[in-house]
């Protein structure tokens, strides 16, 4: 992992930042000044939530990266890593919902619900872990890192540090 370009601006990845939850904590990060890394598997959506944040004076790039495919995670997670060193926040947002009664729920579509919400989730978590562990025990002085996993929209967080409710 190389040093990254700029040691004081801290990295967030933020996945199904394409629209929605994802694209609003992508902007409010790059106004709290963070290097964000949209990803999405909404190309068109992706690109365009990267691009307004560029152009509005902001730090962003945009990744494809599809939650289910555990070889584009860990390539996508590494290669941000090898730019700007270790992520100091993980966003793990991407989630879908079939809204369809019960009855017309199929198992595959069940299936395919948890390998983007929780599967999608552990994968993204688990390729930046490491990295974020190995530097916040490098010392007390390196920013404090951050998971959190909300993949349908949800208050649901897991972080090393617990957000006060507002």
């Amino acid at each position: 992992m190389s040093v990254p370009e700029n040691p004081e601006k801290p990295t967030a990845l933020i996945t199904g930042a394409g629209i929605g939850i994802g694209a609003a904590t992508a902007v409010a990060l790059a106004e709290a000044d963070y290097c964000v890394i949209v990803t999405d598997i909404l190309e068109e959506e992706g690109r365009s939530v990267a691009d307004d944040i560029s152009s509005g004076g902001g730090d962003a790039e945009y990744h494809r990266l599809d939650v289910t495919r555990t070889d584009e995670v860990d390539a996508v997670v590494a290669n941000v890593q090898d730019r700007h060193g270790p992520l100091d926040a993980v966003v793990a947002n991407a989630g879908i919902a079939h809204r369809v009664p019960l009855s017309e729920l199929t198992d595959e579509k069940w299936d395919h619900t948890h390998e983007v919400d929780l599967k999608g989730v552990m994968r993204v978590c688990r390729a930046a872990a490491p990295a974020m562990r190995f530097w916040r025990a490098a010392g007390p002085s390196l920013p404090s890192h951050r998971l959190w996993a909300s993949p349908t929209g949800g208050t649901n967080t897991s972080s090393t540090q617990r957000p006060r409710p507002a």
